[in-house]
């Protein structure tokens, strides 16, 4: 080390002077210990704009001054193989390529384009797809991107991570100007020719996907309804902590396999014009697109997500997690829903399905510990599945909100449906004077209810035109009196029903009332507390011609 003698004087250097020396120091350290195996070249400074009319390979680090650009030719590619110091401005001009992937920056921004954050008159979009383009590592700052028609991200093995997801926490926003399409669409719009050809590895965090309201109001029908992110034939793909605002549809997936969704909210609170003709479905999930002979999708799971609306919005449709048609391989985990219409509707479309989609179409379809607060009209429906259909539910709550909601519904199924413990909350809608139902069967054989508890139903069962099934549940009553039965069989055959019914006084008219034609319907009454049927102990079960 060079002693420094204190009585030297130095002459004073300009301001700008000093701070290109310390930028230049800066470098000449990142660039002496940043990789000890592989040594960078010789780093550059440079200052103006440099055109590149042929491709370019640069291996050296580079620090880029205020004012510094490529401008790059149409037909040429920049590529560079070192790192690169620069700011948030634009540094790439031309309609030439650029190639960061071999390089040594971590990540690239869109701002190197021409992407302004917070200005609605610059579309980002051209400048995202170029960043996408050039590097594996898309990082988004702090603010708002517009774009004027959807972003498409068609690139395999992508990154884009935001800063938050949460905008009064100045987060960052990719919004769609007006009310029509989606916002952000992952993958390819057509189906590719085999599973190899899906769009691979996108990992995309923690940023809100949103459109604003001055082109034109939000639409929900037709071929193009608003959405917000469009997933579409993709493989291998993670989207976690994002925010999806003031969408019809706040995420779409078809053909996605083995692909998740982690810790993803909807959120809606703008009403359209003409309600009778909007929706608002948090999750759209399944489909017909054939992800092979598995469905719609293959392996999708969603994991601690969540839909909601604000205000009393008047909706056509408003639905929390919609699965249609081929819906097997789908992992629901934790999903909660407040104050919407209905949390969870599955609807596997049997009739439309030809003879291998009904068979493969509705199986290892799992839905565990979901919650679904205030549902004005169903928690959870399940209906259409074909004979072949294997489908479990785990440990739902819901509670439902004022009126004459049913909590759990199914309706025209074969197969197996397997419903396993859970909580049915019906004591609010019956305090509004409402009619609550907590489990409703139509026209099914093969299911099973055991260990599930239903608080406070006008109607805990009502069970219809069903078969081959077993019924055993907690049913409670300690706030009101019903003239029905706890549980009523109509129309039933073959089943087993063994309930544990507790109460107030007189809570129910009977506990188990079977109605119509019935063979061979077993009834165990042993756990029914006879103080909560009224009538003497023949009230516990009562035949009805």
């Amino acid at each position: 080390m060079i002693p420094i003698d204190p009585m030297i004087r130095c002459k004073p250097l300009p301001r700008r002077d000093i701070l290109v020396g310390v930028a230049a120091l800066g470098l000449a350290l990142k660039t002496s210990f940043a990789d000890a195996q592989t040594p960078p070249a010789t780093a550059t400074m440079l200052s103006g704009i440099r055109r590149i009319a042929v491709d370019t390979v640069i291996s050296d680090d580079i620090m880029m001054l205020p004012g510094a650009a490529f401008d790059i030719a149409d037909g040429a590619t920049l590529t560079l193989r070192g790192d690169m110091v620069t700011g948030g401005s634009r540094i790439f001009l031309g309609k030439g390529k650029v190639n960061l992937i071999q390089s040594r920056v971590l990540v690239a921004r869109p701002e190197w384009w021409g992407a302004v954050a917070g200005d609605p008159k610059v579309d980002c979009r051209a400048a995202f797809t170029a960043c996408l383009n050039a590097h594996l590592a898309m990082e988004l700052g702090l603010g708002d991107y517009y774009f004027y028609d959807a972003l498409i991200i068609s690139q395999h093995n992508r990154r884009i991570w935001g800063m938050s997801r949460i905008k009064d926490a100045g987060g960052t926003r990719l919004l769609r100007l007006g009310g029509d399409g989606p916002t952000v669409i992952v993958g390819t719009l057509k189906a590719p020719g085999s599973i190899n050809d899906y769009v691979r590895g996108v990992d995309m965090r923690w940023l809100e996907i949103t459109r604003t309201q001055t082109a034109s109001p939000i639409t929900a029908g037709g071929a193009d309804p608003a959405t917000g992110l469009e997933i579409r034939y993709v493989l291998d793909c993670l989207f976690e902590g994002l925010r999806s605002n003031e969408h019809a549809i706040g995420y779409s997936a078809r053909g996605a396999v083995r692909s998740y969704l982690k810790d993803c909210t909807a959120f809606r609170s703008t009403t359209n014009p003409s309600p009778a003709q909007d929706m608002f479905v948090g999750f759209d999930l399944g489909g017909r697109s054939g992800a092979g002979r598995s469905g719609g999708n293959a392996s999708i799971f969603m994991i601690d997500c969540n839909a909601s609306i604000g205000g009393k919005l008047k909706l056509a449709t408003c639905v929390g997690t919609r699965l249609t048609g081929e819906i097997s391989d789908t992992f629901i985990i934790r999903f909660e829903t407040a104050s919407l219409v209905d949390g969870i509707l599955i609807d596997g479309q049997v009739s439309q399905l030809s003879s291998d989609s009904a068979r493969a179409g509705h199986v290892d379809v799992r839905i565990e510990a979901p919650v679904l607060d205030q549902c004005s009209g169903t928690g959870i429906r399940i209906a259409n599945l074909s004979d072949h259909a294997l489908f479990d539910l785990r440990d739902p709550y819901v509670a439902l909100a004022p009126g004459n909601g049913t909590a759990i519904a199914i309706a025209d199924c074969g197969g197996n449906v397997d419903i396993s413990g859970g909580q049915l909350i019906g004591w609010v809608a019956l305090q509004s004077g409402g009619k609550p139902t907590g489990l409703d069967i139509k026209r099914s054989k093969g299911f099973s209810v055991t260990g599930l508890k239903l608080l406070e139903f006008g109607s805990a069962i009502i069970c219809s035109d069903a078969s081959a099934f077993e019924l055993s549940v907690a049913i409670n009553r300690p706030d009101s009196q019903s003239a029905d039965a706890a549980i009523s069989l109509r129309k039933c055959r073959n089943g087993l029903v063994r309930p544990r019914i507790t109460g107030r006084a007189d809570a129910y008219k009977s506990a188990v009332l079977v109605a119509g034609d019935a063979a061979t319907i077993k009834i165990d009454l042993s756990a029914v507390d006879t103080d909560a049927i009224a009538g003497d102990s023949i009230a516990k079960a009562k035949l009805k011609s």
